[in-house]
């Protein structure tokens, strides 16, 4: 596939201004292509929390990813106590939901440090996400998102088992 650099879809309720800006300044959606950034953005909601405001909690069914899109959070586990990196843009927690890890629940739970905000993706917004990009012939983006929940993910297990 060429990109011609255009966007492949029409630009609709300011989602074509947010995918520019996100492509700017946001680790993950920097390498992303104009097009998987602006489906990302369409089909996947944002979640906002105030300062100590909880996204889950451990034990809580594991049923999302979160991506930070501004703002700041930490992990905080029963045992382990808190993880000694504040997640901030870019970063991600429940990864495993994305990268079908077998969990059923929350390994830790997930604060706020700050006014944040994060894009929540459950299954089915992942189903539609991964056949949006696919259909859209993307896959060199889904393969950069698959990526990028990896790496997150093996972060976090290198924490559990350090501790």
């Amino acid at each position: 596939v060429i990109s011609t650099g255009r966007p492949k879809i029409r630009p609709a309720n300011g989602i074509h201004e947010a995918s520019v800006a996100m492509q700017i300044v946001h680790p993950l959606f920097e390498q992303l292509s104009f097009d998987a950034t602006y489906q990302f953005l369409r089909l996947v909601p944002i979640e906002s929390k105030l300062e100590l405001e909880s996204f889950h909690n451990e034990k809580d069914l594991a049923d999302s990813v979160f991506v930070i899109l501004y703002g700041s959070v930490i992990l905080r586990n029963r045992s382990l106590g808190s993880c000694p990196e504040i997640l901030k843009l870019g970063d991600t927690f429940g990864e495993e939901t994305f990268l079908n890890i077998p969990i059923e629940r929350y390994r830790d739970s997930a604060f706020a440090v700050q006014h944040s905000a994060v894009a929540r993706i459950t299954d089915p917004v992942k189903q539609e996400l991964i056949a949006t990009l696919r259909k859209m012939e993307l896959l060199e983006d889904l393969q950069l998102l698959e990526d990028h929940f990896q790496v997150q993910y093996y972060q976090k297990t290198t924490w559990r088992e350090q501790n």
